[in-house]
């Protein structure tokens, strides 16, 4: 891309200015104008390559970075997991280069894309030192840097102006840092026309138009601007404003009445910090080590103005995550995972053994899954201890209710007979109840399932209300049903087909 040397590139470098919105700190518009004439008077194929390998160099050092191998060397700058990407000069849209004095928006765009898709890049450095540029093109590059956040971290490092146009490009950063001595700020827009009517007078020279449409020659530079078309460029620089206010407000986390707030003011780094506009005030040696210092511990949320005390802890942390950290990481991962695990496994084992024990039991495994210092083995010790206990009660029980089922039923044998029948003597049916009865006798002559159903010594098991008038109109399937489901509501144990199988 090689420049052809114009007769006076000052009127290329102003038209570069004239009648566009411009985002330029406005005591630097004389810088601007001098960068922009050794722009179009540089010769991009020996020159330019030239001032890009001097850019190169004076970044590495003020980084403290050693110059890459040909073979290895990135596009970038580049050491220990960051890439270095200069905002440097003034800025220009549609400009592929970086030659210190002036920067394009094409170049930053092509050097951020190939950090993000290079794997050894971990974090990117913004080294800014930029009074601004031009509005075309610049807030399209900073939205996508702040795109960028979400998939690696950023640092803008203003060493030393990051102003208008370079604010526009420093604020979407992750965290923007600024050394003492910065001006950071101007968030405002202006638009300069230029007029050479007074000039041309002078000279004897009249400058004619003969053109279609009312605005077609407005702010041409060989006529003064008329009010009209000047009321319309100050509209037209309120909305590029109220589009730069509303980038920095949600870069910064800040309302845009803060930002508007500021009225296009360049403030000192250490006022800057106090409206927001800048995580911290640091020398690029400490703001470099402290941002890697942030990654390492994985805290982007940890204030930038904080001074690192441990000076030695700052030094460390300056290769960004290491192997070593990565694997750190993934054994705290592991740790965790495998001890969500063992929880779920150690609950659902005293469940199921508990429940092999019988539904009395599952209260008691919610007890003993609810101390976290109970083992597995200890819970079930616990639960065989409650079934071994809760057996022997209820075989005590049934023995002592044996017992009187025993006695009663001899005295029945005794005189047992005036129950049976009816009381007005009427036998009708008599003969089929009383072969019923005999066929479940037992070999003592004894209609244990009767006794035991019109038993209520045991509230808990057998026919519950007692009374041969509460069994008597029963089935025998009916009865033992009855009296194994009130058993099983004790002990837990389930006896549906147990019950089918009596019955």
């Amino acid at each position: 891309m090689t420049k052809r040397r114009q007769p006076d590139v000052s009127v290329s470098a102003l038209s570069r200015m004239n009648m566009r919105d411009m985002l330029v700190l406005p005591d630097t518009a004389s810088q601007t104008m001098a960068d922009l004439t050794r722009y179009y008077d540089t010769d991009a194929t020996t020159q330019g390559a030239a001032a890009e390998v001097a850019s190169r160099e004076s970044l590495e050092s003020a980084y403290g970075f050693s110059p890459q191998d040909q073979e290895d060397r990135k596009p970038f700058v580049y050491q220990d997991g960051i890439a270095v990407i200069p905002i440097h000069g003034t800025l220009l849209n549609r400009f592929n280069g970086s030659w210190g004095f002036v920067t394009g928006y094409q170049y930053i765009r092509r050097m951020l894309n190939l950090a993000l898709d290079d794997d050894d890049v971990e974090a990117i450095v913004f080294d800014v030192d930029s009074p601004g540029g031009e509005a075309a093109g610049c807030f399209e590059l900073a939205r996508e840097i702040m795109a960028s956040r979400r998939v690696k971290p950023s640092l803008a490092m203003v060493d030393s102006v990051a102003a208008s146009g370079g604010m526009a490009l420093a604020a979407p950063a992750t965290t923007v840092y600024a050394i003492p001595s910065a001006r950071v700020g101007s968030i405002g827009v202006y638009r300069m026309h230029i007029s050479h009517e007074e000039n041309l007078k002078k000279d004897g020279v009249k400058v004619t138009f003969a053109s279609a449409g009312d605005h077609k020659v407005d702010g041409n530079m060989y006529q003064d601007l008329p009010q009209s078309v000047l009321d319309e460029w100050r509209e037209s620089a309120g909305k590029t404003w109220d589009d730069f206010i509303s980038l920095v407000a949600e870069a910064r986390g800040l309302t845009e009445d803060e930002v508007r707030g500021t009225q296009a003011r360049v403030y000192r780094a250490d006022e800057a910090l106090a409206k927001g506009l800048i995580n911290a005030v640091k020398t690029p040696t400490e703001a470099v080590a402290a941002f890697l210092a942030e990654l390492a511990e994985d805290d982007p949320s940890q204030d930038g103005d904080e001074e690192m005390n441990d000076k030695t802890k700052a030094s460390e942390a300056t290769s960004g995550l290491t192997e070593a950290d990565f694997t750190k990481i993934g054994s705290m991962i592991a740790t965790t995972v495998s001890t969500a695990v063992s929880g779920l496994t150690r609950s659902q084992t005293i469940k199921d053994y508990a429940a092999s024990k019988g539904k009395a039991f599952a209260a008691l495994a919610s007890t003993l899954i609810a101390d976290d210092n109970i083992t597995v083995e200890s819970a079930k010790a616990a639960i065989d201890a409650a079934a071994s206990a809760l057996g022997a009660t209820v075989g005590s029980d049934m023995k002592k209710k044996k017992g009187k089922q025993r006695v009663e039923s001899e005295d029945e044998d005794e005189d047992g007979d005036a129950e049976e029948g009816d009381e007005d003597g009427d036998d009708d049916g008599e003969a089929e109840e009383e072969a019923a009865r005999a066929s479940r006798l037992g070999k003592d002559k004894v209609n244990h399932l009767d006794r035991a159903m019109g038993s209520n010594r045991q509230p808990n098991v057998g026919a519950g209300k007692g009374g041969k008038e509460n069994t008597d109109d029963k089935t025998p399937k009916e009865k033992a049903n009855a009296l194994l489901a009130d058993h099983a509501a004790v002990t837990g144990a389930d006896w549906s087909g147990k019950a089918s199988k009596a019955a």
